[in-house]
């Protein structure tokens, strides 16, 4: 019988380490040629004043496991300190859409929904822990972090569990938030700092993670010094940052479409606009302009690791890729098995998704 899956069960069931395990074994797999993919695609509605309807779609296939992301958003700008941040929300301020439908490759069966919520942020702390693992300098021991929301959390706690991290540095410019994930990181075992601003982050980190919803650079190339591996999922590089990069690790692209002539497709996302024209509140094209012969994808990695990390003092930037359905695909199957081997998740009845109309 499917199950639905909430938020509340996957804290419960979620393992960082053995999530980032999961989804890197899924990455290496694709790598090989196993495993299909779509890159995300966001369709825009007419915007109405200063909102827009965005329906956000991502599916893949990796192993026994088919999965379909539905994310249904009003988006909007705010400003937060003279920064425009993206924001969004389903039915009210606060409440949120986001739905997981796994399927079994094997028989078609409707296996779960799964509230994307929590799963959302710990595959993107995942990419960032597999990035940091096959990128950052061997003995890395700071990380940094510049944001203090649920992004900010999984990236703490992927790359924690994954890396040998004595020591965490976390600035936010809302400081009553950025406290309080101190306290937060503190409370849960980890030796936690404050920092004044962003630069004090990026001088001090061995692993400089962007988590914001800020829609302009917060990685900046005047503070960054030699060595540091660079995440961004929210909060793009400057330009000078982005020159300073000597190594980028994507860890994939999409299947490419036969229909598209086969050629692969770089962006992050496909968006289709009733207006013609993207949202400045739809999700981001890229979050660095690195040189594309800088570039190294995983399957090159795992085909020759010399391709890495040349010395001590490169600077490197890892990113997923468009890779997003894949990544649902893993994520989703890893709860999945461990829902069921712990009896969790409310029933629902198969007649529900199937019919006896051919379709």
């Amino acid at each position: 019988m499917p199950v639905l899956i909430d938020n509340a069960a996957v804290s419960v069931l979620l393992s960082p380490a053995d999530f980032v395990n999961t989804v890197a074994q899924a990455y290496e797999a694709f790598a090989l040629g196993q495993g299909v993919c779509a890159p995300r695609l966001d369709l825009q509605a007419t915007p109405r004043g200063h909102e827009t309807y965005q329906l956000g779609m991502v599916a893949g296939i990796a192993g026994r496991y088919a999965c379909l992301r539905v994310k249904s958003d009003v988006t909007y700008l705010r400003d937060v300190a003279g920064v425009a941040r993206k924001e969004k929300y389903a039915v009210s301020p606060g409440t949120y859409c986001g739905l997981l439908l796994l399927l079994s490759v094997e028989t078609g069966a409707p296996l779960a929904l799964i509230h994307d919520g929590i799963l959302q942020q710990m595959r993107v702390g995942a990419d960032s822990a597999i990035g940091a693992r096959l990128m950052a300098r061997p003995g890395s021991q700071v990380l940094g972090i510049l944001g203090s929301g649920g992004m900010a959390l999984s990236h703490l706690l992927t790359i924690c569990a994954t890396s040998d991290i004595a020591q965490v540095v976390i600035y936010s410019p809302t400081r009553a938030n950025a406290a309080r994930f101190v306290k937060h990181a503190r409370d849960l075992g980890y030796g936690a700092e404050l920092a004044s601003d962003a630069a004090e982050v990026a001088a001090r980190a061995d692993i400089l993670c962007a988590c914001t919803n800020a829609i302009t650079p917060v990685v900046y190339g005047a503070d960054l010094r030699p060595g540091t591996h660079i995440m961004a999922i929210g909060g793009s590089l400057d330009t000078a940052a982005s020159a300073k990069v000597d190594r980028w690790l994507r860890l994939g692209l999409a299947t490419p479409a036969p229909e598209w002539g086969g050629h692969p497709i770089e962006d992050e996302c496909l968006t289709f606009s009733a207006q013609g024209t993207k949202a400045s509140s739809g999700g981001a094209r890229h979050f660095a302009s690195i040189p594309i012969d800088r570039r190294i994808l995983l399957a090159d990695l795992m085909r020759n690791p010399t391709l890495g990390r040349q010395s001590p003092n490169d600077i490197t930037f890892s990113d997923r890729g468009n890779i997003h359905g894949l990544q649902f695909a893993a994520a989703a199957g890893y709860i999945y098995e461990q829902a069921c081997a712990a009896g969790m998740g409310r029933q629902m009845a198969l007649e529900d998704f199937t019919q006896d109309i051919r379709n």
